[in-house]
């Protein structure tokens, strides 16, 4: 070992030392916390590292001074969560990462930050291919291919400790740290295998008040995790639900399918966690489906029969809305078993007869053509909900409320792209720049026309939205990136390029330009479109649209080449960022956003 030793140079400067041998701060300790992957490192309690970043502000000094006086040689690491555990190493590697690019050498490119394993495979590739073209009789190459054991394996203790001896660390690294790290380690395996062994099938029960509190915390995702934890913790889940005390402000997820998954599976992604969790939806198939909305939990589907459906992707429950035959628009035809086999389809709004005869459409074909979009509102009159369909032709209104046997068509105007309900009053705004306001409370419904904007340049739609101080936002989706007649060859496309935004009071009538949204984020697509405070929710991008692609073209049989869906910065045109990579996600049907709620979907389920 001498004769290896011999050749090792000294690389750890007295600089470095000093930093390495400094106190550890308070400071290291929520930084490594934090760097933990949420999900990771459950203890034998269940609780992960998300949980400890979750309620820092609770527990973090706690821990914290643990982990100190671990790694300080002053406490032992017996008896304490397994995720503390796992904990204290990361504080220690923190630290000793930061001198491993001066000490290791070019050559290691494994293992370090910056460099990757995989620069070995470009390395041995570059390397063949130089031997394969050289032709040169004199300077002739050869490759040896060894096959090598892991180091980890056959590595001797004693043996690192004079490496780091030689290379500069002091005894309190070479005879300290790494011992007393190699130590825990060993503790941590020791520890967990005597809890795993001790636990299974017997996991600690807290009391029931403590459960509820903690789940309360927890978004949506989490929350349905805990109710499959233990049997002690799943009757805290479902009171939790049932006792609608469930009030945690939900992170919008975006909800996808994809073909790998399976034709009755939903994929949801938390921007969250940055990961996908998979539910699997009732009968019929999610992507046999075509989805219009998603409101308060809910999403709002057509089957290939064109019939709407609510669906809870969480609890699975599922409401059919009023038959399709019932809007204004459509009219049945049957075969001669007395069965609904096709649709007649006029084309007459509140102002005009439509330039074409009725139209005959396929039970599944019809759905492309009638249905753009659609709202599913809390009804404070009856404790149920309101399901408003903008819908074909030219985007008139039709609503129903939860329980009716029939769609109430709201003519006589057109060309709405989004609505909102706020104090009683259905808030409904146009391609043209018109915002109405029905009034549900009366025994007749009454509309009265708000605002009317100036018509912005370029191909855009609108979007109405609640501000969190109790304003309404009135966005303008620019698309100036489009082709919709495209040559031989080419393809179909249409790209949003930036929004125009206006603050509005609706008592006092009035419009106020808004250049940008410091402190809030948007949500736009067939979503009710929410606007979250940055603050409350610290995963989020502030002064960002998360959008995805809710295009009228769709349902005049253009689709688009490349989905329109991403992040945009509002102070800056031209600056979309992808959410996920398109391959992971189907175009069809098109991926929405969804905010969960379950309480209002209890009282939707008509459960309250």
């Amino acid at each position: 070992m001498q004769q290896v030793l011999d050749t090792v140079p000294c690389k750890v400067t007295p600089e470095m030392n000093d930093m390495l041998n400094a106190p550890y701060t308070q400071a290291e300790v929520k930084t490594t916390l934090f760097q933990m992957f949420p999900t990771k490192a459950p203890g034998p309690d269940g609780f992960p590292a998300h949980f400890f970043q979750r309620h820092w502000e609770v527990c973090g000094d706690e821990v914290t001074q643990v982990v100190l006086k671990i790694v300080e040689g002053k406490e032992s690491a017996e008896c304490i969560n397994e995720t503390i555990l796992v904990l204290i190493p990361k504080v220690i590697s923190n630290r000793l990462k930061v001198v491993l690019p001066d000490i290791i050498s070019e050559e290691q490119s494994a293992f370090v930050p910056g460099r990757l394993i995989t620069d070995n495979i470009i390395t041995a590739y570059e390397c063949l291919h130089f031997m394969k073209r050289n032709k040169a009789k004199k300077h002739q190459s050869c490759a040896l291919k060894l096959d090598m054991m892991k180091a980890y394996d056959r590595v001797e203790w004693s043996y690192l400790q004079a490496i780091m001896l030689k290379l500069g660390f002091t005894d309190r690294w070479a005879n300290g740290m790494g011992a007393t790290e190699v130590n825990l380690v060993l503790d941590i395996y020791c520890q967990a295998t005597v809890l795993t062994k001790t636990t299974v099938g017997s996991m600690p029960e807290l009391p029931q008040d403590i459960l509820l509190g903690i789940f309360a915390t927890l978004e949506i995702p989490d929350l349905v995790r805990t109710g499959s934890v233990c049997s002690s913790w799943r009757p805290a889940y479902i009171s939790l639900r049932s006792l609608a005390q469930y009030k945690c402000p939900q992170t919008p997820c975006l909800l996808y399918t994809t073909e790998s998954a399976g034709e009755s599976v939903a994929c949801l992604y938390s921007l969250t966690e940055k990961r996908s969790y998979k539910l699997t939806l009732p009968e019929p198939p999610i992507r046999t489906r075509c989805l219009i909305g998603s409101s308060h939990g809910w999403l709002v589907t057509v089957d290939d029969r064109s019939e709407m459906h609510l669906v809870n992707p969480i609890t699975c429950e599922q409401i059919a809305l009023p038959s399709v035959i019932t809007i204004e628009q459509v009219k049945p035809i049957f075969d001669e078993h007395g069965a609904v086999h096709k649709y007649e389809y006029s084309w007459h709004t509140g102002t005009d007869a439509g330039p074409y005869s009725p139209s005959i459409f396929a039970i599944d074909k019809l759905r492309h053509k009638l249905h753009y979009k659609a709202f599913v509102f809390p009804d404070t009159s009856t404790g149920s909900y309101i399901v408003v369909l903008i819908h074909n032709p030219k985007c008139q209104l039709s609503f129903a409320r939860v329980g009716d046997d029939n769609w109430t068509w709201l003519p006589p105007h057109e060309r709405y792209s989004d609505c909102t309900y706020k104090d009683g009053l259905l808030y409904a705004v146009t391609t043209t720049g018109e915002l109405h306001a029905f009034d549900f409370s009366g025994p007749v419904i009454t509309m009265e026309m708000i605002i009317r904007m100036d018509s912005i340049y370029g191909i855009g739609y609108t979007y109405i939205v609640q501000a969190p101080s109790g304003d309404l936002l009135l966005i303008w989706r620019i698309i100036d990136q489009y082709n919709f007649d495209p040559d031989p060859g080419s393809s179909v496309f249409w790209n949003t390029t930036g929004y125009i935004m206006y603050g509005f009071d609706p008592l006092g009538n009035k419009l106020k330009s808004i250049n940008s949204l410091p402190d809030h984020v948007l949500f736009l697509g067939h979503n009710q479109s929410p606007c979250l405070t940055a603050k409350e929710y610290p995963t989020l991008r502030a002064n960002h649209a998360y959008f995805t692609d809710d295009n009228v073209m769709r349902t005049m049989g253009l689709k688009n080449s490349d989905p329109d869906m991403g992040t945009m910065n509002l102070d800056n045109f031209y600056s979309m960022e992808e959410l996920l990579s398109p391959q992971l996600w189907s175009s069809w049907p098109a991926p929405m956003w969804i905010t969960s709620d379950l309480r209002e979907m209890n009282l939707a389920s008509g459960r309250d």
